[in-house]
């Protein structure tokens, strides 16, 4: 059943449509992705485009934005003109006092060659006041809690909260419970004061804290895998904070450096040394006698153990294979997936073989056991080369874009990254001799 569910989604197959909304017949967008935003009536909006590159890459771009209201069911094209309660500025569009008519779709393109553009759409919808239609995914929590406001990632702006409606004070863009229990459960709204052209405008996220009692019913694990080697575990039965997955092979030596250099310098230094983190690390958390990790080839193929490389008959399907990269993703609380620009083309080479993506995939979109961290280096125009349940996982949440210039852990790349993972845990390996 569950290598069905793998292959369900390795088959999710991307469609390329033909936009009838260019204004230039000669040329055809392609259709990249469609989201969803539920906004309240008389708050503002300022809508990015969906993905990530195209909303940075402004300098060697250009943008059009369409709309097509469900009171009209017409296409028109939105203008530039600041003045205007609707109108764009490159990548973003501004619409100022949402009313219920504002609900539609609304059509970004964006032209990164001169007879090139791609397509993306989003479907506003007005709510006249609120709603849980209107929240955010929960956050289901048993230790320290801290979350960013849903809101205004990409504006400067003043942060209120309250809980169940209820000013909380002295917060910022993001709130912190330190000991979460059941009196912290409740609805959590960020307003987000931002200014345009002069004047104030509020854009507002709710979310829903559910606390989540620790449950103790053994003591902590210990693992003796071989040669007296232990391996204790938190009373949650995981040992790391975040399994690291990210690609190895067909990569030129510029890409291969520029991700060993991540992975093995900032990576670390950063979430291990100053955050305190525990990440598994492909070649440098084996366990003594597991042997080491190889690499399958083709794209995204990581992590397999020497117990599968070892026996040459060994059916890649094999479950000793899938067992062993299970119980290390098991093991972890968080998934951090690492997208590259350069990658193989050929799809074939993306098979079932794949375990550790593959089942960090099955969990986090069939099972929703394990939250997923992506970040991508280097910039990509799209992500058709990755394997495409990766590519079904990136049209729900969108990748953390890092630069050489956030080497900071205080810088806004770090703090993302922090956000998302968990509270640090105690874990600790140490090895009996």
């Amino acid at each position: 059943m569950k290598m069905m569910m793998l292959q369900i989604i390795l088959l999710l197959t991307e469609f390329v449509l033909v936009s009838s909304y260019s204004l230039n017949s000669t040329v055809q967008c392609e259709y990249k992705t469609r989201v969803r935003r539920k906004v309240r009536a008389g708050e503002s909006l300022y809508l990015d485009c969906p993905n990530l590159q195209c909303h940075s890459d402004t300098t060697n771009s250009s943008y059009l934005w369409f709309r097509n209201l469900s009171v009209t069911n017409q296409m028109e094209l939105i203008g530039t003109e600041e003045s205007e309660r609707v109108h764009y500025h490159e990548s973003g569009l501004y619409i100022l006092g949402l009313n219920l008519n504002d609900t539609g779709r609304y059509i970004t393109q964006w032209w990164y060659e001169e007879d090139q553009c791609a397509e993306y759409e989003t479907d506003v919808v007005v709510y006249e006041e609120f709603s849980t239609d209107l929240l955010y995914p929960d956050i289901v929590q048993q230790e320290t809690s801290e979350f960013k406001c849903p809101v205004c990632e990409y504006q400067q702006g003043s942060f209120i909260w309250y809980k169940n409606f209820s000013l909380i004070p002295n917060q910022e863009s993001f709130i912190r419970i330190r000991k979460p229990s059941k009196q912290s459960e409740g609805i959590y709204t960020c307003v987000c004061t931002w200014e345009h052209n002069g004047t104030n405008h509020n854009t507002s996220g709710s979310r829903r804290l559910i606390f989540k009692e620790q449950t103790i019913s053994s003591p902590p694990k210990f693992l003796l895998p071989i040669n007296n080697s232990i391996v204790s575990a938190d009373v949650d039965g995981k040992l790391y904070d975040a399994y690291v997955i990210y690609q190895r092979n067909n990569l030129d030596e510029t890409t291969s450096k520029a991700i060993g250099d991540f992975v093995n310098g900032s990576l670390l230094t950063v979430l291990e040394s100053y955050y305190g983190f525990k990440l598994f690390i492909h070649g440098r958390d084996d366990l003594p006698g597991e042997g080491s990790l190889f690499n399958l080839p083709g794209p995204y193929m990581f992590d397999t153990l020497d117990a599968c490389s070892s026996l040459p008959s060994l059916p890649v399907s094999s479950p000793d294979c899938m067992s062993l990269i299970e119980a290390k993703i098991q093991l972890s609380r968080r998934l951090i997936i690492i997208l590259t620009p350069r990658a193989s083309a050929d799809k074939s080479s993306v098979s079932s073989e794949a375990y550790d993506l593959q089942l960090g995939l099955y969990q986090a979109l069939v099972q929703g056991e394990t939250s997923v961290i992506l970040i991508q280096l280097g910039k990509m125009q799209d992500y058709t080369h990755l394997p495409l349940g990766l590519q079904h996982l990136l049209r729900k949440t969108s990748p953390l874009l890092w630069k050489d210039s956030e080497s900071s852990p205080t810088s806004r790349f770090w703090k993302q990254v922090r956000y998302q993972m968990p509270a640090a845990s105690s874990c600790q390996r140490s090895l009996l001799v």
